[in-house]
């Protein structure tokens, strides 16, 4: 496995607890889970796209590294992000909400 793609699997790992963290830390923990969980997959997957986004700009067009290129598929910007991951995205955030629920209630 390359080392680069540690740094990728450290970004998402960051993002589910960033993202958790810094939208439950404006309001109680209670008020975080009684959102609707539409509207919780749709700011997870807004967040992780935005974060995917900066840092595709930074590991593929700064540093070179080639990581990833989303150029050949629909509905993608600079190659960095695309539709059909971030809705696969959403998928990923609607588990890690779910599994963070029960993890915090128990």
């Amino acid at each position: 496995m390359d080392w680069k793609y540690c740094f990728v699997a450290f970004l998402t790992g960051a993002c589910l607890f960033l993202e958790e963290s810094v939208f439950c830390f404006s309001i109680s923990r209670e008020e975080c889970f009684q959102e609707p969980l539409w509207r919780q997959i749709l700011r997870c997957m807004i967040f992780v796209t935005a974060m995917e986004f900066l840092t595709g700009l930074i590991v593929n067009k700064w540093l070179c590294w080639e990581v990833w290129d989303y150029s050949d598929l629909p509905f993608q910007l600079f190659g960095q992000i695309c539709l059909p991951f971030a809705i696969i995205f959403s998928g990923l955030c609607a588990i890690g909400i779910i599994l963070s629920g029960y993890i915090a209630w128990g």
